[in-house]
């Protein structure tokens, strides 16, 4: 896969992103794939001593929106509108997610918006240590409109 890595730097970077303990790990030429890695450490746990829940969603956030907006350009309005996260287990370990937008959701976003004026998805979202066990289901719901 070919990447952006200035893209990744930068966003890793961003004051608000940084702050939240999440890492961009790859993103893709084309912006259809990003990793993202939630390391566990100080900087990232609860009082409790496992990841706090706040930076789990914080590493999730943005991704979606600015994924799509790269995707679609700037015909196409693109927020976030809401989520909702489901803890499943407390962690201790490193979290990662992997988002991809496939070239069928992208072609039935723009088809849809030829004919409706809004447009919103739920897009699932699993926060899963290496060997794929999921600590953390989000659902993030993004509203899309094409610009007149």
């Amino acid at each position: 896969m070919k990447t952006r890595p200035l893209y990744r730097i930068l966003f890793n970077l961003w004051p608000s992103y940084r702050g939240g303990g999440g890492r961009i790990k790859c993103i893709s030429r084309d912006f259809k794939k990003i990793k993202v890695k939630i390391p566990y450490s100080l900087k990232t746990r609860n009082y409790v001593g496992t990841t706090f829940g706040g930076t789990m969603y914080a590493a999730i956030d943005p991704i979606l929106m600015v994924m799509l907006i790269k995707i679609l350009g700037k015909e196409y309005v693109v927020w976030d509108k809401s989520a909702s996260i489901k803890y499943l287990k407390p962690a201790k370990k490193h979290l990662y997610a992997d988002f991809e937008i496939s070239d069928e959701l992208i072609a039935q976003i723009k088809n849809q918006l030829e004919t409706e004026n809004k447009l919103e998805i739920d897009f699932p979202i699993k926060l899963a240590d290496k060997d794929n066990l999921v600590y953390a289901e989000i659902t993030k719901r993004l509203y899309f409109k094409k610009k007149n």
